[in-house]
């Protein structure tokens, strides 16, 4: 649910993470409701794929009765942007329960497409790589981490143990990436990004491309509502340290 996204022949041609926003009766998905989520709070809904079942959703979220609807209509919406044939492979993480995936694929049965195939997410992600005996796969989603156990016996991979562990998903991480940066521009500029929506949904609109350039420089300078401070990598680290301890108790 942190990113869903749509693979041909290869390429990554879409990705849209997991946000519904509601404005008057329509909702709009993906990239588009979460740079809104900071702004407008209350109509957004990032849950739905986490909680996928047929309980009415409180609260009440427009025409949606539950989770299983706002799933069928993002998935109307990625089909739509990607105006591709009817033939899928899923890709499904193992944090899904028997009785999640088996609504996921009813709910498919209701949509322009067909679902091909089922593959866990993390198995799929194994094959890719050099042979070996046992791999453990980690993934963030939004509001857990998961770590799965990959086994390969003869050739044949097979999924051994999913850990999950709340608390430690794509959504704290930001927060606790968020929070550093802010006590950084508090201390070097005296300005706080929090304090106001607009520029609080900027910081989390930049955090991707800030993480991608401290993984390639050791310091980098952020601007938000006029004001510049500059971070160092090892500022990163340190606002996720206990979550990187919970992945490796794990």
């Amino acid at each position: 649910d942190a990113e869903l996204c749509l693979w041909r022949d290869g390429k990554q041609i879409l990705h849209s993470p997991g946000y519904a926003r509601l404005s008057g009766r329509d909702y709009s998905f993906g990239e588009a409701a979460r740079s809104q989520a900071r702004l407008h709070p209350q109509q957004v809904n990032h849950r739905y794929w986490a909680q996928l079942d047929m309980e009415p959703l409180s609260p009440s979220f427009g025409p949606g009765r539950h989770s299983a609807d706002l799933v069928h209509s993002h998935l109307l919406d990625i089909h739509g942007q990607a105006n591709l044939g009817d033939g899928f492979v899923l890709t499904a993480p193992g944090s899904l329960q028997h009785d999640q995936l088996a609504l996921l694929l009813g709910i498919i049965e209701h949509c322009p497409f067909t679902a091909g195939g089922l593959v866990d997410r993390a198995v799929a992600h194994v094959a890719a790589l050099p042979a070996a005996a046992y791999n453990w796969h980690i993934e963030l989603q939004l509001h857990q981490a998961l770590v799965t156990g990959v086994r390969c016996s003869d050739g044949v991979l097979s999924r051994d143990r999913v850990i999950p562990i709340p608390g430690s998903g794509w959504l704290a991480m930001q927060d606790a990436i968020a929070r550093a940066i802010a006590d950084a521009f508090i201390r070097q500029t005296r300005f706080d990004p929090r304090r106001q929506a607009a520029t609080e949904q900027a910081l989390y609109d930049q955090l991707p491309a800030i993480l991608l350039e401290l993984q390639q420089q050791p310091e980098k300078n952020i601007e938000l509502g006029g004001h510049q401070a500059r971070l160092g990598s090892e500022l990163i680290a340190e606002s996720c340290a206990k979550h990187y301890q919970r992945l490796k108790r794990s």
